[in-house]
C-alpha cells in the first residue's frame, strides 16, 4: 500500500496542469473532459493545494465542510460559491446565473455527487437562475442536492441532486452549533500571543512566513488597513512548507472595518492564480476579527475579479459583512452576507490551521432526532375508602287522605204497599233503587278506595334514595288540589253507613204501621 506521502505527490501531479491554465475565468456549466475524482486523494494534501482552474484542467477533491456559514440573511448578486454554503435564515439570489456547490472557475475541492451544497434555514427567494452541483458531469458529479426549511420561489437546476423545501428546524438541524463554534474559535485565536512581525508601508502590507511548525500570529489595528487604498499584501517565503498565519484583527474604529485590497503577492511577484503557490498561500492564512466588529467591508472599492486570500472569521451576531471582491478560503460569519457584482465568486480553500476549518473528506451523519426523557409515572391516586352503607331507611308513612264532607243522601222512595195485606212487606234491599247509594265498585266511573302503601325505597352505594317509578309531574290546573293534596276517589264509608241506618228505620216503622192495621 503506498504511503500517505507518496497518495500525495500522486495527487498533486494531477494539478499541475493548472500552469497552463489561461484567465480570465469562464463562468459556466458545460462539461469538459478532464481528470475526474480519485478517492485516494478526496482532499488536497498540504503543500500540494491547487490554484484556480476548471473540470479540464484541474483535479476535483471531495469537501464535505462549510465553506461560507450565514448565522442570518444571506443576499448575493455574484457569480458562485463554491463547496457548502449554510444560511440560518433567509437567502435571496439576484444573479443572472449563480452556481453553489460546483464552480466553472475555482480550486475544485467541492462536495461528493449529489451531497448536500445548500442549507437555508428560512425562506430562498431566487430572482435569477439557480444551478446546484452542475458542470463536472465528466467528471463524476452529476448534480447537488438543497435542503430549505421554508418555502423556495424561482428557478433552479439541481440535476440529479434532490431538492427539499418546508423542512424547518431540518433544513440546518446539522449546523445549529456552528455559531458557537466561529465564536469560541475566534475568541480562541484573539487569545494568541503575536508571534510574527508585519510591515505596513503605503499600499503595502508585507507578512514573513515562518517555519516552526506553530501558528503564526500577526496583530493588526484596523485603522491602518482602513486608511490603505488599493492595498497589495506581499507573503514573503516558500508558501508550501511555512506555518499557516492568523492575522488579528484590533477594533480601534468603532467596529467598523474596510479592507481595500487589489492583489497579493509572493516575494514581491504577483502571484498567478493558476499556480499552486495561489492555493497554498490561500489555505495558510486566515483574518480573524474581533467580535466588535459590526460594519464590514472586505474588497473595498475592488473590482470584480479581485482576489483576496485566506479564509475570514466574523464572530460577531450584529455583524453586516458586504464582499465586493472574490474570497479564496472559508468565509464564516455569524451576521448577514451580502455579496455584490457579477463575477465576484467565494472558491473553496480550507484552512490548515485548526481542525474546524480544515478538509472533510467524510460527510459527518445528519443528527437524529433526541429521544425525549421518558416521563416518571405518576402516582397512582389512592382508591377511595368504601364508605360505610347507611341504615336502610325507614319506609315513610302513608299519607292518610283527608276524607271531603259527605254530600247529603238524596230521601230514600216510600215502601211498597205488600200483597197480601196480613203479611208486612219486607223493605228492599238497600241498593236496589236507584236512589239509593250504590256498592262500592258497581260503578264503572268510579274507583275503589286503596288502602296507602308505603313509598319503595331502593339501596343504592350505601345511599338510600326514594324511588317512585309511577310517579309524574303534571302542572297543577287553575282550581285544582295543591300538590300536597291528594284528591278522593271512590265512594265514602260515612255516606253508607247512614244510608243503611235511615232504611232500617223505615222498615221498623213499616213493620209496626202493619201489625197495627191487623189488631184493628
Amino acid at each position: 500500500m503506498p504511503s500517505y506521502t507518496t497518495l500525495a505527490r500522486r495527487c498533486a501531479l494531477a494539478v499541475a496542469a493548472t500552469v497552463a491554465f489561461a484567465f480570465p475565468l469562464t463562468v459556466g456549466t458545460s462539461a469538459v473532459a478532464g481528470p475526474k475524482y480519485d478517492s485516494s486523494c478526496a482532499c488536497p494534501k498540504d503543500g500540494y493545494v491547487p490554484g484556480l482552474g476548471t473540470p479540464s484542467t484541474n483535479k476535483i477533491f471531495k469537501d464535505t465542510n462549510v465553506n461560507v456559514f450565514v448565522g442570518d440573511d444571506y443576499e448575493t448578486t455574484a457569480s458562485e460559491s463554491e463547496g457548502l454554503l449554510v444560511v440560518l435564515d433567509d437567502a435571496t439570489i439576484s444573479s443572472s446565473l449563480f452556481n453553489v456547490g460546483t464552480a466553472g472557475g475555482g480550486s475544485l475541492i467541492v462536495p461528493e455527487n449529489n451531497a448536500v451544497m445548500l442549507a437555508v434555514g428560512d425562506e430562498l427567494d431566487i430572482r435569477s437562475n439557480l444551478h446546484i452541483g452542475l458542470g463536472f458531469a465528466s467528471q463524476g458529479i452529476t448534480g447537488g442536492s438543497a435542503k430549505v426549511g421554508g418555502t423556495i420561489s424561482g428557478r433552479y437546476d439541481a440535476g440529479t441532486g434532490t431538492v427539499r423545501q418546508n423542512l424547518g428546524s431540518r433544513a440546518t438541524a446539522q449546523w445549529k452549533n456552528f455559531p458557537k463554534t466561529i465564536t469560541r474559535e475566534s475568541k480562541k485565536l484573539s487569545k494568541r500571543a503575536t508571534n510574527t512581525r508585519h510591515e505596513l508601508s503605503y499600499n503595502r502590507l508585507t507578512i514573513p512566513f515562518t517555519y516552526k511548525g506553530s501558528t503564526s500570529v500577526v496583530s493588526i489595528p484596523a485603522s491602518k488597513i482602513n486608511k490603505a487604498r488599493g492595498l497589495e499584501i506581499d507573503f514573503v517565503g516558500n508558501a508550501r512548507t511555512a506555518d499557516p498565519i492568523v492575522i488579528n484583527v484590533q477594533d480601534d474604529t468603532n467596529g467598523k472595518f474596510s479592507l481595500d485590497l487589489t492583489s497579493f503577492l509572493n516575494d514581491g511577484n504577483v502571484v498567478d492564480l493558476r499556480a499552486e503557490a495561489f492555493g497554498n498561500i490561500s489555505s495558510r492564512v486566515l483574518w480573524n476579527l474581533d467580535s466588535s466588529f459590526h460594519d464590514v467591508t472586505i474588497g473595498g472599492a475592488g473590482k470584480a475579479g479581485y482576489q483576496v486570500p485566506g479564509s475570514w472569521l466574523v464572530p460577531s451576531y450584529k455583524a453586516d459583512v458586504s464582499l465586493n471582491s472574490s474570497t479564496n478560503g472559508r468565509v464564516w460569519v455569524n451576521g448577514d452576507l451580502t455579496v455584490h457584482k457579477q463575477g465576484n465568486e467565494q472558491h473553496s480553500y480550507p484552512w490548515i490551521g485548526e481542525e474546524p476549518f480544515d478538509c472533510v473528506d467524510k460527510p459527518k451523519p445528519e443528527p437524529k432526532p433526541e429521544p425525549t426523557e421518558p416521563t416518571e409515572p405518576s402516582e397512582p391516586e389512592p382508591k377511595p375508602e368504601p364508605t360505610e352503607p347507611s341504615e336502610p331507611g325507614e319506609p315513610t308513612e302513608p299519607v292518610q287522605p283527608e276524607p271531603t264532607e259527605p254530600t247529603d243522601p238524596s230521601e230514600p222512595g216510600e215502601p211498597t204497599e205488600p200483597t197480601d195485606p196480613s203479611e208486612p212487606t219486607e223493605p228492599s234491599e238497600p241498593g236496589e233503587s236507584t236512589d239509593e247509594p250504590t256498592e262500592p265498585g258497581t260503578d264503572s266511573g268510579t274507583l275503589p278506595t286503596q288502602e296507602p302503601q308505603p313509598t319503595p325505597t331502593v339501596e343504592v352505594l350505601g345511599e338510600t334514595i326514594e324511588k317512585n317509578p309511577e310517579a309524574t309531574d303534571f302542572p297543577n290546573a287553575e282550581g285544582s288540589k295543591s300538590d300536597n293534596e291528594l284528591a278522593q276517589t271512590g265512594a265514602n264509608p260515612l255516606f253508607i253507613a247512614l244510608g243503611a241506618a235511615c232504611l232500617a228505620l223505615i222498615g221498623i216503622g213499616g213493620a209496626f204501621i202493619a201489625r197495627a192495621r191487623r189488631q184493628s
